[in-house]
C-alpha cells in the first residue's frame, strides 16, 4: 500500500516558458491572459492545453490555435506537462510514466511514496 505524501503534486502541473526574447502578452493563457518577461516560466495545475480548451467554449478553438502558433513560431515553449497516469488492469495499481536519462520507467504517482519499475 502506498504512503501518501502531503502536497507533493508537481507531476500534475504544466510549465510553459516565454522564449521569444522579450516581454510578451499571451492572451490565451488562463485565466484571462498573462504577460511574461523574456525567459519567464509559468506553472499551472493540470495540462495547459486542457485548461486553454476549458477557458471558454466559444473561444477555445481560437485560443488553442494561438497556443500552437506561439509554440511553432518559437515564442513559447512547453517545459513540462503532467506525467501520464495509468492503472494496471491486472494488479489495479496506479502508476505514472517517468523518463530518466533515456530510460522509461513507471513509478508510484507523485503524491505517494516513490517506487520505480523499469519498462
Amino acid at each position: 500500500m502506498p504512503t501518501f505524501v502531503d502536497n507533493d503534486v508537481d507531476c500534475l502541473r504544466s510549465t510553459i516558458k516565454n522564449v521569444s526574447g522579450s516581454r510578451r502578452t499571451f492572451t490565451f493563457l488562463p485565466p484571462h491572459g498573462r504577460s511574461l518577461a523574456a525567459n519567464e516560466e509559468l506553472t499551472f495545475p493540470g495540462d495547459v492545453t486542457t485548461l486553454i480548451h476549458k477557458k471558454g467554449f466559444k473561444g477555445s478553438d481560437r485560443e488553442a490555435k494561438s497556443l500552437l502558433r506561439s509554440i511553432g513560431e518559437g515564442r513559447l515553449k512547453i517545459v513540462a506537462l503532467p506525467s501520464p497516469i495509468l492503472v494496471d488492469e491486472t494488479t489495479l495499481r496506479t502508476r505514472q510514466l517517468r523518463l530518466n536519462d533515456g530510460t522509461l520507467t513507471t513509478q508510484e504517482p507523485c503524491w505517494t511514496s516513490e517506487d520505480s519499475d523499469e519498462i
